[in-house]
C-alpha cells in the first residue's frame, strides 16, 4: 500500500494560510504595540518591531516541510496575544480579534489537513499540539470576543453594539467616559487645605484600577503622573507632588482621563481650596461660563469656529483672556485627536459638526494676559504674567437634535458609579 507523503507547506495552501495568519495578526498588533511603546516612553519603531514578530514566526513555520508545526505556529501567536492581554487588560479587544484570526486559519488548516490526509491521520500527526492550539484559541475566544465586538454592556446585560450605535457612544466608551466623570466625584472631597497633590493623584490612581481601568495621563509621552493638578497660576499639565501642599485660598484643577478596555473618558474641574478671594471666584465663574456658552454652540451642523468665537467674546468682556496654546480634542480610542477645539476666535473654520462626533471642550480662561510659558520639567505650564488661571472641561457627542454632555456628573445616578 502506497504511504501517504507529507504536506509540505511551502507549495500548499496551509502554508499560505500560515502567512496570512502572523500577517492578519500583526496587523492587528501594531496599532496597540505602538502605542504602547509610546506609553513607556520608548520610540514608536520599538513597538513595530514586537508587532511583526508573529509574520516572521509565522513564515518560518510555513517554510517547514510537515504539517504540524501549524499548530506550532498558531500556539505562538496565541500565547503572545495572551501575554498581551495579561500586561495590558484594557487591551481585550485586540487581542480577541487577533485570536479570531487565528482561530480561523487554524481551522482552515484542519480542514485542509483532514482533506489531504483524511481525519485520523491528521489527528494523529501531533495530537497534542492541535488539541492546545484549539483550546486556548475557544478559551481567549470565549472570555475576550465579547468585548471585542462590543457586546458586553456596563450593567452586565448583552447588547450587540460593535462601536456606535444608533448615534450614541457604544457601552465601553460611554463606560471610560462616566468612569471619568465619577473619579472627579470620589477625589472631591479631598480637596481640602493641608492635602498635598500627590495625595490627590493617589486617590485617584487607586479609584481608577479598582474599576478596571487605567489612567491615561501616567507615562504617556513620559508623564510621571495619574492625573494633572495645576495651581493657581499653573494653566495645565501640572505635576502632583508631596511637596505641593494645598492652602487656605488656592484654586487647583483636577485633569482625569482613563482608559477602559481601550477607549477614554476626559474631564476636569476648578476646585476652591477653603474660602478664596472674590478675584479667584470670579475667574472659576466666568470660565465655568465660557464652557457653558461653548457646549451651548454644540449642534449638528455647525462650525468648530463657532466654540470659539461663543467663548473668547464672554471672557474678555469680563477682562479676563483665553489661552491660545491648547485647546480641546476628538477622544475615543485615542486620547487625543481629531478634532481640535480652539477656544478662541481662530478665524475662518469650515469644519462642520456631525451626529457621532467625539470631543472634548476645556477652555482655560486667565485673570491676566493670555499667554503662557513652560517650566523646564517640560510639562507645567503657567500664566506669563503670573495671575492666576482657572479650566472647567466636559468630553460632549454631537446628536441628531444636539448635544450630549457625557461627563456631566447627573450621568452617575443609576450606574455603578451613583452613589
Amino acid at each position: 500500500m502506497e504511504k501517504s507523503a507529507p504536506l509540505t507547506s511551502p507549495p500548499s495552501k496551509a502554508g499560505a494560510a500560515d502567512l496570512l495568519a502572523g500577517l492578519s495578526v500583526a496587523l492587528v498588533l501594531i496599532p496597540q504595540s505602538m502605542a504602547y511603546a509610546e506609553l513607556a516612553g520608548l520610540p514608536p519603531h520599538i513597538g513595530l518591531f514586537a508587532s511583526t514578530l508573529p509574520l516572521v514566526a509565522a513564515a518560518l513555520c510555513a517554510s517547514s516541510p510537515y504539517l504540524q508545526t501549524g499548530p506550532v505556529a498558531m500556539t505562538s501567536l496565541l500565547t503572545l496575544g495572551a501575554l498581551t492581554g495579561l500586561a495590558q487588560p484594557e487591551s481585550a479587544d485586540y487581542v480577541a480579534l487577533a485570536a479570531l484570526l487565528a482561530l480561523v486559519v487554524g481551522v482552515t488548516r484542519l480542514l485542509l489537513g483532514v482533506l489531504h490526509l483524511g481525519l485520523v491521520t491528521y489527528l494523529m500527526t501531533d495530537p497534542v499540539v492541535t488539541g492546545f492550539t484549539s483550546a486556548a484559541a475557544i478559551l481567549i475566544m470565549c472570555s475576550q470576543l465579547p468585548n471585542a465586538l462590543g457586546m458586553a454592556a456596563p450593567d452586565g446585560g448583552v447588547l450587540w453594539r460593535a462601536g456606535w450605535s444608533l448615534g450614541h457612544p457604544g457601552d465601553w466608551e460611554f463606560l471610560a467616559i462616566l468612569l471619568a466623570a465619577a473619579t472627579l466625584e470620589h477625589v472631591a472631597p479631598h480637596v481640602t487645605p493641608g492635602t498635598d497633590t500627590e495625595s490627590l493623584n493617589q486617590i485617584c490612581h487607586e479609584f481608577i484600577l479598582e474599576h478596571g481601568a487605567y489612567p491615561a495621563p501616567l507615562k504617556y509621552r513620559g508623564f510621571p503622573k495619574s492625573i494633572c493638578t495645576s495651581v493657581n497660576e499653573v494653566v495645565c499639565h501640572g505635576i502632583p507632588s508631596r511637596k505641593q501642599v494645598l492652602r487656605e485660598g488656592d484654586i487647583v484643577n483636577v485633569d482625569v482621563t482613563t482608559r477602559l478596555n481601550g477607549f477614554h473618558g476626559d474631564t476636569s474641574r476648578t476646585f476652591a481650596v477653603g474660602r478664596i478671594s472674590d478675584g479667584a471666584q470670579r475667574l472659576m465663574e466666568i470660565t465655568l461660563e465660557c464652557l457653558d456658552r461653548g457646549i451651548a454652540t454644540v449642534v449638528r451642523g455647525a462650525r468648530f469656529s463657532e466654540i470659539g468665537c461663543a467663548i473668547q467674546p464672554h471672557a474678555e468682556s469680563h477682562g479676563c483672556s483665553v489661552v491660545r496654546e491648547y485647546c480641546g480634542h476628538g477622544i475615543g480610542r485615542e486620547f487625543h485627536a481629531e478634532p481640535q477645539v480652539a477656544h478662541y476666535d481662530a478665524g475662518e473654520d469650515h469644519r462642520r459638526m456631525k451626529p457621532g462626533m467625539v470631543f472634548t471642550i476645556e477652555p482655560m480662561i486667565n485673570l491676566g494676559v493670555w499667554q503662557t510659558r513652560r517650566l523646564s520639567d517640560g510639562w507645567t505650564v503657567k500664566t506669563r504674567d503670573g495671575q492666576l488661571s482657572a479650566q472647567y472641561e466636559h468630553t460632549v457627542l454631537v446628536t441628531k437634535t444636539g448635544v450630549d454632555v457625557l461627563t456631566d456628573p447627573a450621568k452617575l445616578a443609576g450606574t455603578r458609579f451613583g452613589a
